[in-house]
């Protein structure tokens, strides 16, 4: 399993920079920025002291889309409870949640929203999980370069190795393609995604291990063909 950190488009260099640093003391290397070129900034390059490389090779995506396109599996990090998804994981269980179901998908991505305002609400419905902070007091929340420490402080350090052949999983039988398939059955029995159960059920797949992910699979292969035929 390899773990990317994305920041939303972030807008302060030094956080930036402060991230990269943060990443790199904890066995990480992976920064990718969502719609934003101030990691190159002087300003980031003094904050993250040493770990320049981080930021130099930190990759870039135009938006939402295409960097969503690159993960099999997308953490949201978020300072409150929304009502777009029901479940969140506090962030000091993340690293077991993660490891129980390592073997059921091959790139990881934890998000990070904008300093002022975080992740919207249609970011985080797109994600697979959401995971959070608990803090003493709501306000202020943690600055964006303080949590992207506590979370690659708790996620090392097993869990940045990079995935063994044995890992990698058939990308036939993956969580994403059995997202695929029960959403077409859903759409079948003409339950959509706006439906109040639809959103619901594909969030919680996000919580199945790897036999589970086998078995349905199995059982999603029968009732589509037995549908098609």
């Amino acid at each position: 399993m390899k773990i990317s950190f994305i920041l939303v488009e972030p807008a302060v260099p030094e956080n930036i920079g402060a991230s990269a640093r943060a990443i790199k003391t904890m066995g990480f290397k992976d920064l990718c920025i969502v719609n934003s070129s101030n990691h190159l900034d002087k300003k980031s390059r003094i904050l993250a002291h040493a770990s320049a490389d981080i930021l130099e090779n930190a990759k870039m995506y135009k938006d939402f889309k295409q960097m969503a396109s690159d993960f099999d599996f997308l953490i949201a990090t978020s300072a409150k409870r929304r009502r777009t998804n029901e479940n969140y994981i506090p962030a000091d269980t993340l690293r077991d949640f993660l490891l129980d179901r390592k073997d059921n998908f091959d790139r990881v991505g934890i998000m990070f929203g904008r300093e002022e305002s975080g992740l919207t609400n249609d970011e985080i419905r797109r994600c697979d999980l959401i995971t959070y902070v608990p803090i003493a007091n709501p306000y202020p929340s943690l600055n964006l370069s303080q949590a992207v420490m506590i979370y690659a402080y708790l996620l090392s350090p097993e869990i940045s190795k990079e995935p063994t052949k044995e890992t990698v999983h058939n990308s036939n039988e993956s969580l994403s393609a059995l997202k695929g398939k029960v959403k077409e059955l859903l759409e079948e029995i003409e339950i959509k995604q706006h439906h109040i159960i639809g959103p619901r059920i594909m969030e919680r797949l996000s919580y199945l291990k790897r036999e589970d992910i086998s078995l349905l699979h199995s059982i999603c292969n029968s009732l589509l063909e037995k549908i098609k035929s």
